[in-house]
């Protein structure tokens, strides 16, 4: 079935993270050089093979090492799992969301932060890190460009909402679907929310196809719909 894509929430929030015993002598400084600091490191990722592995070995490439030799790689079973081996000190470097840190650590001074899109330091591939991307068939799209606006407008409307400062309901909404407390949701949205835009821009779009090395980038303006990129400006 041929699909067009709607839009996708644009998490580009994610963080490489170290232990402080890890050395990241090159904290700070622009893309990607603390990451060559992770040579002789053991990363741990939820499995092998896996998105978060082909994140951090591309990043890994970036910097001029080799993901086969230069670091060890560690397959935890779950997100929990990878936070866990890190704080016990199992594993030297993870990828983690805002909510892993907030909820995860009592202090900033238990890792390193070493590339983010959010830190100023780039990021790499992360900054094109994308969740639950909607799409539609391309007959259902095309024979309804009114609904479709109104769809997308829809969703972004929604983003929007979770984003706006100073929003007691989303704080409590956040709370309650996250299953934490509200001091904390507030805390995640400040850096999440803000930062969500359901709109699907060309570098994006282009970006997952940095991951998939040996498939062609298809065509943004034949995949991503632009009747959906135009109502939620």
């Amino acid at each position: 079935m041929d699909t067009v894509v709607l839009g996708a929430g644009r998490f580009d929030t994610q963080t490489l993270i170290a232990s402080p015993q890890a050395s990241i002598t090159h904290r700070g400084q622009p893309y990607p050089a603390a990451v060559g600091d992770l040579k002789g490191k053991t990363i741990g990722v939820v499995a092998r093979g896996g998105f978060l592995e082909t994140y951090v070995a591309t990043m890994l490439g970036d910097a001029g090492l080799d993901p086969s030799k230069d670091v060890t790689w560690v397959s935890t079973g779950s997100t929990a799992n990878n936070l866990a081996a890190f704080k016990a000190r199992q594993v030297d470097a993870v990828i983690v969301q805002p909510q892993d840190v907030i909820l995860g650590f009592d202090s900033p001074e238990e890792y390193v932060p070493v590339t983010s899109a959010i830190d100023g330091t780039d990021g790499g591939i992360l900054k094109f890190n994308i969740a639950a991307p909607a799409m539609a068939s391309r007959e259902w799209h095309d024979g309804n460009p009114e609904l479709v606006k109104k769809l997308c407008r829809a969703l972004g409307a929604a983003a929007d909402w979770l984003a706006r400062p100073n929003n007691p309901d989303a704080v409590t909404a956040a709370a309650k679907w996250l299953e934490m407390d509200e001091a904390k949701a507030q805390e995640l949205l400040q850096v999440e929310a803000s930062r969500y835009d359901f709109r699907m821009p060309q570098d994006a779009w282009e970006g997952q196809f940095v991951l998939l090395k040996d498939t062609p980038v298809l065509p943004y303006d034949r995949t991503v719909s632009s009747v959906c990129q135009t109502a939620i400006q």
